[in-house]
Formats: structure tokens, sequence, C-alpha cells
């Protein structure tokens, strides 16, 4: 829909690979496009929204996250019986912070997963899949789903939140996962890609405007995505930080059955809400 969307608007849609940026010559090199796989394009900004494994941030020397902002995540779908529409959050005391989750999303079916750091993953030698199966076969999450398999199983990388990674470049921003902004606490990104997505596209506007599409004109884009994003994405930082050095603090909010108290709703509203 987004990209019916944009295209509606005018955009030009050019499906092919990114190898690498165009640079200016000279000491103050500038970006000015993309090398694809199908020749180049050149752009007054290139908008580097592709993903964990970002080629454009690489590609601007961007250095790969500290061992604290890399997590993993794997989900799929399954089917439930109409009637059960209680959301599950299960806080893993043995492997902090780590957490399974299991929400109805519509259409008899409900949305189950797991989210832990990278450097836990490493440390239980087991395959995403396994461990996703060992949530699925928890007593409380097993009767909801009745020994059905999960469908569309997929798992990513998660780039955390950190907040000295540069993100404005002379003629190029990064946004959403390219950019690390993924809450290190939920291990969610999909508003806040959408989010800095809105904010590259006024700062780019604005700089173009006043003719300046270098770091000075390009800088105003922190700012706002910090205005909509940095309250939550910091305390998310700050959560995991805590989680990791006191787990048994989740386990208080988190009861072991998973079941939602007045504060596990509160908590649960916050992590899986589109808009904090």
């Amino acid at each position: 829909a987004l990209l019916e969307a944009a295209i509606a608007a005018g955009a030009v849609f050019r499906q092919s690979s990114v190898e690498g940026l165009l640079f200016t010559d000279g000491p103050r090199q500038r970006v000015v496009g993309a090398a694809t796989a199908h020749g180049d394009v050149r752009a007054p900004v290139v908008v580097g929204a592709d993903g964990a494994t970002s080629i454009v941030a690489r590609s601007l020397g961007v250095s790969r996250l500290p061992e604290r902002a890399r997590s993993l995540a794997i989900r799929g779908y399954v089917e439930i019986d109409g009637g059960d529409a209680e959301l599950l959050l299960h806080f893993f005391s043995e492997a902090q912070p780590a957490y399974g989750w299991f929400f109805p999303c519509g259409d008899g079916l409900a949305n189950v997963g797991v989210f832990l750091r990278r450097s836990t993953y490493a440390r239980r030698h087991r395959p995403l899949r396994a461990l996703l199966g060992d949530y699925l076969g928890r007593p409380d999450v097993r009767r909801r789903i009745r020994g059905r398999a999960p469908l569309e199983v997929a798992s990513w990388q998660l780039p955390l939140f950190d907040r000295g990674r540069p993100r404005v470049f002379p003629g190029a921003l990064l946004v959403g996962d390219a950019g690390g902004f993924i809450n290190p606490f939920t291990g969610a990104g999909i508003y806040e890609a959408m989010a800095t997505g809105r904010a590259a596209a006024a700062t780019i506007l604005d700089a173009a405007a006043r003719g300046d599409l270098g770091c000075r004109g390009l800088a105003p884009y922190n700012a706002a995505w910090e205005a909509e994003l940095g309250r939550s994405l910091i305390f998310g930082a700050l959560a995991q930080e805590g989680l990791t050095r006191a787990p048994w603090a989740m386990e208080l909010a988190f009861p072991a059955a998973g079941a939602l108290t007045p504060l596990t709703r509160v908590l649960s509203h916050w992590m899986f809400s589109t808009r904090r």
C-alpha cells in the first residue's frame, strides 16, 4: 500500500539492488547517488532505508553496532480459536533481556515470537526455531494453539537504538532499521521506521528550499526524530540495561503465568502500541 501511494504521489519506482554509494571527488566528499545492479542513479539526497544490514550505512563508513545493541527475533503466525483474544507475554528469567509473545491479530490468527539479545542467543547454542518451539510448548501457549504449527516463520536481525550512531551525512540520511531505530526494550521498529521516514522527508524539503543539502542543511533531522521518538528510545535503552542487571524486576511485573495484571497491561500497551 505504501509503494502504491508513493507512485500515485509521483514517485518513480525502480527495482534493483544497491551496490554502494556515489560520492563527489575531493577531500569534502558528498553523496550524489547510488550504484545499483542496473546502473548508477543520481540524486540530490540518498535516504538509506535498506534495513538492518544496510549497504548505504556501510558505504557511509558507519561502524558495526556494539554487541549490546544487536538482537534477534523470530516470529510466526498460528491459527487460534476465534474467542481467544488474550495477549500473553513471558520474560525469560534465565535469558534476560528476552521475551516471548502471543497476541491475536485478527482473522483467526495470532502473532507468536521470541526476542532476545544476540549475545544471549550465542550462549544458548540453540537455533531460533528451537527457541520458538520451546516458547510454543509452554502450557499456557500450548493450550491456545492446540498443536497447530506456526506459519510464515521468519527471523531477522534487530539493530537496537544507539544514540551515538551517526545518521546525517552530506547528501544522505539513515532511517528505520538502517539508522538503528529499534526500541532496545521492545524490539519494535515499524512505527519508528515510518516516523523517521516522515522526518527525513520533511527535513529534505526544508533543506532543498534553503539550498543546503549538506550536513548543516540536513542536521535538523536529528532534532525531528528525537522530538517524536527520543523519549521512548532512551527509556527503552535504560529499561533493557536495567533488566540485564536485575531480571527479577520483570518477573515481578510479568507473573510466570503470563496473565495481564494492571501493571502488565500498562507495560504491554507501551510495548505493543504503534504510537507511544
